[in-house]
């Protein structure tokens, strides 16, 4: 009888740490390069940022898909660390960056001038996912995601006349919230390719590389 029940927990335990070994100490590290916009809270500050400063814009910013019309858009990066607590469920920190640039036209002193207006955001967070079945080579997930953004812009203004006007710097930082959906398809026990569709702030669209670290 006690053999039986040291064979039970003997089972127990190997299993459990089967496990453990295959979930629990699991790391995944993941990056790549995403789409954001331009949200409409970051406009409103652009634009009452410039009347604070006697720049009067002719039209609001408006910057589909987060890009400037008359600049080179820039890609989001991101990069992500998902650690497996329990079986399904794993929480991880995660780093994003954009910038987005536009110009804009606008009057000081009924006197018109031009302004190249530049917006980067750094965003960390936290996030917990739901894995609906991991196993070794497909993984399909949802989740969330809470951070905080910081945001740094600058605006350099300029008239037909050549002359400057000074540079002023702005900062407002915000919370976000992001809701989650992704797959990771793996290769082998290392390297894989995962990409994700979101709802919320810093990005919409990731897509990247991915690596399992044990």
């Amino acid at each position: 009888m006690q053999n039986l029940i040291l064979i039970a927990i003997s089972s127990i335990v190997l299993s459990y740490s089967t496990i453990a070994q295959k979930l629990h100490y699991e790391f995944i590290l993941s990056g790549g390069f995403g789409f954001s916009v331009l949200t409409r809270s970051d406009r409103l500050n652009i634009n009452s940022s410039l009347r604070e400063n006697g720049f009067n814009p002719l039209n609001s910013i408006q910057i589909p898909y987060g890009y400037g019309v008359t600049e080179i858009p820039y890609p989001l990066l991101n990069v992500q660390l998902d650690h497996t607590i329990i079986e399904r469920f794993s929480l991880g920190i995660a780093y994003a960056h954009v910038k987005f640039s536009t110009n804009q036209t606008g009057l000081i002193n009924d006197t018109l001038y031009h302004a190249k207006v530049s917006l980067s955001k750094q965003n960390i967070g936290i996030r917990l996912l739901y894995h609906f079945n991991p196993n070794e080579t497909f993984d399909v997930y949802t989740g969330g995601r809470i951070g905080y953004s910081v945001r740094r812009g600058n605006y350099e203004i300029t008239n037909d006349f050549g002359d400057d006007k000074a540079v002023p710097l702005f900062a407002k930082n915000k919370g976000t919230l992001q809701f989650i959906f992704g797959i990771r398809n793996y290769f082998n026990n290392f390297f894989g390719l995962n990409f994700e569709i979101c709802l919320g702030a810093p990005y919409f669209l990731n897509g990247g590389v991915c690596f399992k670290i044990r």
